[in-house]
């Protein structure tokens, strides 16, 4: 009965081992803090007041081509019959790289 218990009970060496004093990487270490940090009351992401960043629109001169689209039917109820005013107007401008001659 007692050779059992010596199998079944732990060596006390290894008990008091962590990343520190043996070969055991960080995460096997016991009862080691999470990596997070405290909270802050923040909700993650942009937090209201900070100013936005945004590329600065090219000017008139600088665009080649202006292309305007509009939808063939409506994106809610699939309707063919549009109002004569725009509702929403969304701007994307794409960049094109010209290649380099070498000379």
């Amino acid at each position: 009965m007692l050779s059992l218990k010596k199998k079944i009970r732990p060596p006390k060496e290894k008990l008091g081992t962590n990343s520190g004093n043996s070969s055991k990487p960080p995460s096997q270490d016991p009862f080691r803090r999470s990596r997070s940090s405290r909270p802050t009351g923040r909700k993650p992401g942009g937090q209201f007041g900070h100013p936005g960043h945004v590329v600065a629109p090219y000017s008139k001169d600088e665009v080649t081509k202006n292309i305007d689209l509009f939808s063939k039917e409506c994106l809610n109820c699939h309707s063919k019959i549009f109002e004569e005013s725009v509702t929403i107007v969304q701007l994307h401008q794409v960049a094109g790289i010209s290649e380099i001659s070498s000379t």
